[in-house]
């Protein structure tokens, strides 16, 4: 009877970072569009909500933080939407497509 250590391949480096250059090609994009699209938008409702010469406190701001994470999320989304969603032939049947 083979043992575990037969039965098991030991792991090699390359074989454990084999999908990080994929991982990577959606992180960084989406990455990238979350936090422009964040100090973006936080600049702009803070300018819509609050006077120009208004120091606003840390709760008054909560809204602009909300509205602004909001925004960031759904445009970074859309790349990690496009990246999970199944094939055409998966969603709907053959009559149907």
């Amino acid at each position: 009877m083979p043992t575990f250590k037969e039965l098991v391949p030991a792991p090699r480096l390359r074989n454990l970072y084999s999908g990080l250059p994929v991982a990577l090609a959606f992180s960084i994009p989406a990455l990238s569009i979350y936090l422009t699209t964040y100090e973006a938008s936080k600049r702009y409702f803070a300018s819509v909500l609050f006077p120009p010469d208004v120091k606003p406190g840390m709760f008054q701001q909560l809204p602009v933080f909300v509205l602004s994470g909001l925004a960031s999320e759904l445009a970074s989304g859309a790349i990690w939407t496009v990246r999970r969603l199944p094939p055409l032939s998966l969603l709907c049947r053959s009559e149907e497509c």
